[in-house]
């Protein structure tokens, strides 16, 4: 029986070197491309005196392009992106939300959770046409690779991992597997890491991924220790090379730019995380200008390699930016870089073949002309993920009408709804959105635009007691200040103006605590304030309350009470 599939009135993008684009014919054998016919020589007749009893594949309203290569891919956060907002690269380290969800899926007894969060994870990158990707999440430990991932069947595109510590490094280098070591932004960068890190990159296995140059933090102490910016420091001791590659770099230099393209490293960008989470903002256009092998991944917050092409060229189109440029970065471009024999749609390259469906007038191909720039500018523009109708990996169909090919899809998303409760549950997100709102609502409440008051001290109270079953439980004591100090002080809330009191926070018990009341004269119609300070009682072995005396008409004056503290 013959195993050829001939792929036919495609509209081919093959990102090789010549940039060709036109609708080929493609023919694919044991896993890999054998041919790509330019000139339409594959007649039926050709084909049945070629390649008798090939399968046939129509893809007339089709675009193929190769697969997506994702240089960047976090699973750990695929379900738990909600808990980043707010935050920077600096401030994620502090994240309360992150690092519960990272205890709980580093313990071994939800080593079950974790194995489903990895497979929903390379499930929708798959479906989002990455037949390739570089997983970074800290959660894959030897222990988890070795016995789950290793040898599974219901991970169909090609995964590297990225060791984060020594006994996964070790694993996967006796397995003699292609992955990275890590050197995070939270790591000691110091001659001792460094050195390990040149002594990983003796391995020809072995290439260094970083992320330090995406934080201040980590940037300032580097500079503080060696007096140079890392990419410096990582040139000075032989480390920098087309095996290093740095994530999202904001703090990259003109100067370090130049040692990067000289020693061939590469630059990992994820917008996303760039747009989001970024606190500087470097020269993107000089970055891409300057011939720097750039890619792109997903990072922390990129849902596919499509959209976050799409919101790189919204975000930073230029005169002389190229759309090929993008779609190279997530093809040819990202499989050079990590040395893969992918990456492109010509012979003997694997056959990773993503097939668009342009069916319809919604995705009628609006160009006037078959070039690759114009192709790529029309994927970038118009289609989505969802446009993916099938997905080729090394021959084999496994995504087909959208959908999963090799997995019960239905149980999957099942599972994946009730880990996603699970990720909100761990994370206190219920516990946490409502300490922000009662915060919210009291800071709304409290003053308007213009600073001025809103409502009403009582309205404040009164509407966040019935809106909140759980309120802080801290308290505050008030006091009352005395009439000549509130002319010279503007009251907070008007119904104390209206009354000539001014209510204050109580800070301090220095001089004790003074609780009294008081009757309003007849004639008076004001409060007559207390000195605590010139009445208290004298005596410092006990309490005593001043008894109520009676004036001459018979009013009650004053009752003072003195408790807790003595005068020392």
């Amino acid at each position: 029986m013959s195993n050829y599939r001939i792929i036919k009135n495609g509209l081919v993008l093959t990102m090789d070197k010549d940039s060709s684009c036109g609708v080929f014919n493609v023919v694919v054998k044991d896993g890999k491309i054998i041919e790509v016919d330019q000139t339409g020589k594959l007649t039926d007749e050709y084909i049945g005196q070629n390649y008798e009893g090939a399968e046939i594949i129509d893809a007339t309203n089709k675009i193929l392009m190769p697969g997506f290569i994702d240089p960047n891919l976090n699973s750990s956060y695929i379900f738990s992106r909600t808990f980043f907002k707010r935050n920077a690269y600096d401030t994620l380290s502090s994240n309360v939300s992150l690092d519960l969800l990272d205890n709980y899926f580093k313990n071994p007894k939800n080593v079950e959770e974790l194995y489903l969060l990895l497979l929903s994870s390379y499930s929708q990158s798959l479906l989002n046409g990455d037949t390739t990707a570089v997983e970074v999440s800290n959660y894959v430990s030897k222990e988890v690779y070795s016995e789950l991932l290793e040898e599974t069947e219901r991970v169909k595109q090609d995964v590297m991992y990225c060791a984060c510590d020594a006994t996964l490094h070790d694993y996967l280098t006796s397995k003699k597997k292609k992955h990275y070591v890590n050197l995070g932004r939270e790591d000691n960068v110091n001659t001792y890491s460094l050195n390990a890190l040149k002594k990983y990159l003796d391995n020809d296995h072995t290439m260094v991924y970083t992320d330090v140059l995406c934080s201040e933090k980590a940037v300032n102490e580097i500079k503080s220790s060696f007096g140079k910016s890392p990419v410096k420091i990582f040139n000075d001791y032989g480390i920098l090379g087309e095996d290093v590659f740095f994530v999202n770099p904001l703090y990259l230099t003109e100067s370090d730019i130049e040692l990067v393209l000289d020693n061939k490293a590469s630059v990992i960008f994820n917008t996303s995380d760039y747009i989001k989470l970024g606190k500087n903002k470097m020269d993107v256009q000089n970055l891409i200008d300057s011939g720097v092998n750039v890619s792109f991944g997903t990072g922390y917050l990129g849902s596919d390699l499509l959209s976050e092409l799409r919101s790189f060229a919204s975000a930073f189109y230029f005169p002389k930016f190229k759309y090929s440029t993008l779609t190279e970065g997530i093809t040819s471009r990202a499989s050079a870089s990590i040395g893969l024999n992918a990456g492109s749609i010509e012979k003997n390259r694997q056959a990773d073949i993503l097939f668009f469906n342009t069916a319809g007038l919604r995705n009628i191909v609006r160009i006037p002309e078959l070039d690759s720039e114009k192709v790529s500018e029309f994927i970038v523009e118009n289609l989505t993920t969802k446009d993916i109708d099938m997905v080729m990996k090394n021959g084999d169909i496994v995504v087909s009408g959208g959908a999963l090919l090799f997995e019960p899809i239905e149980d999957l998303e099942s599972r994946s709804r009730e880990l996603l409760e699970e990720v909100y549950r761990v994370g206190n997100y219920f516990e946490f959105k409502e300490k922000h709102m009662m915060k919210k609502r009291v800071d709304e409440l409290r003053l308007d635009k213009d600073g001025k008051e809103k409502k009403s001290f009582d309205d404040v109270m009164v509407e966040d007691t019935e809106k909140s079953s759980a309120a802080d439980d801290s308290f505050r004591i008030i006091g009352v200040k005395k009439l000549d100090e509130y002319r010279t002080e503007k009251p907070l809330f008007e119904y104390q103006r209206k009354k000539n009191v001014f209510i204050t926070e109580v800070t301090s018990f220095d001089k004790g605590m003074m609780i009294f009341t008081e009757r309003q004269p007849e004639n008076g119609k004001t409060y007559e304030q207390h000195k605590g300070s010139e009445e208290l009682v004298s005596d410092k072995k006990s309490t005593r309350t001043e008894k109520q005396s009676k004036n001459e008409s018979g009013e009650i004056k004053k009752e003072k009470l003195r408790f807790g503290f003595s005068d020392e």
